[in-house]
């Protein structure tokens, strides 16, 4: 019997199937087993690399052996993981990437350079364990990792142009002796390029004196390196040449400074400033500053007080850079306790509870800029002299306490050079309270209770007896507050209340 034609081409087909099915069914298998073997080897690769790593005690360790690392390689910036970008960009602003390499199994080693500002293209190396984390050279690893997710650093690499700004041209000397002039803020990206094509060179550019530098209203020429560490110590620790002088006292909007080329530009905010800087970028060869046209108002903690001349603002800022103004001196001889009240030259009143109300006495002047007078007392007001609180009645009161306070001396302290009240004693509170205080520090307790008890004018008295040392070292045992009122006067005469 004869079969068909077409009955043999279906089981040719047919047969074909099965031997192609059989095939598929071996090559997947054949790919399952290579899939899971990768899978195994990329795994152990992992936990290897993660064992090389766990095998350093301390972040100290790890950054030595990638330091020392033979087999680095040059990556470029954008493999780092994402974390280290981060850190960088947080702990390292103002720097840029000059060189980043790759320690294979241990971390990274990134080299920065800072982009601009008196320590242009300064040098800093920091280390990066495999997964991007930064480490830190401190023997104690474990310390370390129980703060992660805290704040690492405080941006201390941060530019000094935060301190002061440079006034534009000045020139650049690389190592090569070749010269650069920066003649605008972009003109530090020469200074970056020169180093890009230069990336193994330790030295950094030096400045041509002299040379300016703009900080707040005021140009100040800086003739040598001398000068120019000393400006940077007072960046380093946080505060420019002008905000030494703003921890002390602040000039009140507007005022109006004239420029060297007789230009008056008037100042209604700290807007205003941009005004003066572009002056400065318009006329890039002239060094001299512009000065205050007088009078000009200044705000001593929240006490605002007219200036009229160069002379007395010299001498304010003088005591300023002493680390202490006149506002200052009479704070270390009383302090006025809260809360208190202020009545503005329109009449507004203005109670203070706090420190923090301060700013609604900023913000009267900020709203009244034409009116240069300042606030005055509503009388009466308390003082705390030495923990002691002392009622002031009137203007004149005052005034003779804060000259007592200029020539260095408070009521309280003339006690103090007849006799000193020895360690402990007891003051007894107007609501009954008992506070023992056995130094200075627990005056502290005294000041404390004041400020919860704000409505009370009264202040503490004696519990007797109580004992005074004189300077000659003789110790006496006071009984009552009628012998303590006659050894005051005594001291200091009939005025002795208070």
């Amino acid at each position: 019997m004869t079969l068909p034609k077409w009955y043999s081409s279906i089981m040719f087909n047919f047969f074909n199937y099965l031997r192609m099915k059989n095939y598929l069914k071996y090559t997947l298998q054949n790919l399952k087993s290579q899939i899971t073997i990768i899978a195994m080897i990329m795994f152990c690769l992992s936990c290897h690399e993660t064992m090389i790593t766990k095998d350093f005690t301390s972040d100290l360790d790890l950054i030595s052996a990638i330091k020392d690392a033979k087999n680095k390689v040059i990556i470029s910036k954008n493999s780092l993981p994402e974390e280290t970008k981060i850190s960088i960009s947080f702990n390292y602003y103002g720097n840029y990437i000059s060189k980043s390499e790759l320690a294979p199994g241990l971390g990274y080693q990134v080299d920065l350079r800072k982009h601009k500002g008196m320590q242009v293209a300064n040098k800093t190396v920091t280390y990066f364990d495999i997964d991007g984390r930064m480490l830190l050279a401190d023997e104690d690893f474990k310390a370390k990792r129980a703060v992660k997710g805290k704040k690492k650093g405080n941006r201390k690499n941060k530019d000094l142009e935060d301190c002061f700004d440079f006034v534009y041209p000045f020139t650049l000397v690389m190592p090569d002796v070749s010269e650069i002039e920066i003649s605008d803020t972009e003109g530090w990206d020469f200074v970056k390029a020169w180093y890009e094509a230069n990336p193994e060179e330790q030295e950094r550019p030096t400045f041509v004196f002299p040379l300016n530098i703009l900080v707040e209203n005021s140009e100040m020429e800086i003739n040598n390196e001398n000068e120019f560490k000393v400006v940077a110590e007072g960046c380093k620790n946080g505060k420019g040449h002008s905000q030494g002088k703003e921890d002390c006292f602040e000039v009140v909007y507007p005022f109006t400074l004239k420029m060297p080329d007789s230009t008056l530009i008037t100042l209604e905010s700290n807007d205003g400033k941009a005004a003066v800087k572009a002056w400065h970028e318009a006329h890039p060869d002239v060094r001299g500053k512009g000065v205050f046209v007088f009078p000009i108002n200044i705000i001593f903690e929240g006490n605002e007080m007219k200036i009229n001349g160069q002379d007395e603002l010299k001498a304010i800022a003088e005591g300023c850079k002493n680390g202490k103004s006149d506002d200052r001196k009479k704070e270390d001889c009383f302090e006025i306790v809260y809360p208190f009240t202020l009545s503005m030259p329109d009449g507004t009143l203005i109670t203070l509870e706090s420190d923090d109300d301060r700013e609604a006495v900023k913000a009267w002047h900020n709203a009244h800029l034409e009116v240069k007078d300042k606030g005055v007392f509503v009388f009466p007001i308390n003082i705390l002299v030495e923990g002691n609180k002392m009622k002031i009645h009137d203007q004149s009161e005052l005034k003779a306490i804060a000259e007592q306070c200029k020539n260095g001396k408070s009521d309280d302290r003339k006690k103090e050079d007849c006799f000193e009240i020895v360690y402990p004693f007891t003051l007894l509170m107007p609501d009954g309270t008992l506070i023992t205080l056995e130094s200075d520090d627990d005056r502290e307790t005294v000041k404390a209770w004041h400020e919860a008890h704000p409505e009370v004018r009264e202040k503490g008295v004696f519990v007797f007896p109580i004992s005074l040392e004189y300077p000659q070292g003789d110790i006496v045992e006071i009984d009552s507050k009628e012998d303590f009122e006659e050894i005051k006067k005594d001291c200091y005469g009939d005025d002795s209340d208070g």
